[in-house]
């Protein structure tokens, strides 16, 4: 699998020794995601190292989202559904946050969403929020029941509730979801999730990748 990169433009490009070739009609640089040194990124203010075993938030060109567990030497695993401990939401810190990127549940109404927010509260589902994120924004649908199909689901009243103070909070929900979604994480199982390949493609594969300051975070973004 090869990765290319743009040598300038206001995202972030890979370190200098990745480098293998430079094609001067593209003017991209080439190199695999099997390399000597790939936590290393050139920034415009200097060099941003990812932190090893860590998960970072990837976005595909078409929109897929996952976290990819980065090594020096290689992008290995990605998984596409976290579960949050309760306190990420600062101003309910008795709700607790799962955040789903493999659409498990019907998207009628919300076909261009790529993210479901699942909120719950002592273990019980209390709404859910489509949202599309593309890493220059997060938009968020309007708030809804939990699906039908959901066995542990809240009150009428507290779903009712909870969907309310999301209307009337959403920026500030917005901005907490943004926050989970790029801060790099570990999980307790360092090997959950599918191998790279099946969200980068097969060895082979030509992609564009930039790893993308995004203000709360950093975030790799497949161009191409």
């Amino acid at each position: 699998m090869t990765k290319n990169e743009s040598p300038q433009g206001s995202t972030p490009v890979g370190a200098s020794s990745w480098f293998t070739a430079y094609d001067d009609r593209s003017m991209e640089w080439k190199h695999s995601l099997k390399g000597e040194n790939l936590l290393s990124w050139t920034m415009p203010d200097g060099i941003y190292r990812l932190r090893s075993k860590f998960r970072y938030l990837c976005v595909s060109k078409a929109g897929k989202i996952g976290w990819v567990r980065v090594n020096k030497t290689i992008y290995s695993f990605i998984e596409n559904e976290v579960e949050y401990p309760i306190g990420r939401i600062h101003s309910q810190p008795s709700w607790q946050v799962t955040i789903d990127a493999k659409n498990s549940e019907p998207r009628r109404g919300f076909s261009d969403s790529n993210l479901l927010v699942r909120v719950a509260k002592g273990g019980r589902v209390l709404c859910r929020i489509f949202m599309r994120y593309d890493v220059d924004q997060l938009t968020a649908y309007p708030p809804v029941a939990p699906y039908s199909k959901t066995k542990n689901k809240a009150s009428a009243n507290s779903t009712r509730d909870a969907i309310f103070w999301i209307e009337s909070n959403l920026h500030e929900f917005e901005n907490d979801v943004k926050k989970l979604i790029t801060t790099p994480f570990k999980f307790e199982q360092n090997l959950t999730g599918v191998r790279a390949e099946k969200f980068f493609g097969r060895g082979g594969t030509s992609l564009q990748l930039q790893l993308v300051d995004i203000g709360q975070g950093f975030a790799l973004h497949v161009l191409k």
